[in-house]
């Protein structure tokens, strides 16, 4: 999903950054103060994408920030027509970014 991130932040502009949380479980540990730099508080309007079920972004992204996921299961077919059709692009990423905002 990164690459799809960084692609999206590029098209929408300067205001854009792409955080990559590779293990919640070691970030979540961090100091407040680290979590706070990587995710300032100030900033509320927040987007995550992950290629799986995404309830368990909402404590980065806040009640009132998106989530892009896929939220079921079942669709076979190579990995780049997979994520196409589940809407994991950075096409689509932008779009959901600019409804959102």
């Amino acid at each position: 999903e990164v690459q799809h991130a960084m692609a999206a932040a590029d098209a929408l502009g300067s205001g854009v950054r792409v955080v990559s949380v590779p293990s919640m479980n070691i970030f979540n540990k961090q100091p407040q103060a680290y979590k706070d730099e990587v995710l300032p508080p100030s900033c509320i309007k927040r987007v995550a994408m992950e290629a799986g079920v995404g309830s368990m972004w909402y404590q980065y992204a806040g009640l009132q920030g998106k989530v892009v996921s896929v939220e079921r299961f079942g669709f076979s077919a190579p990995g780049d027509i997979v994520m196409k059709e589940l809407g994991m692009t950075a096409d689509n990423l932008i779009k959901e970014c600019k409804a959102y905002m």
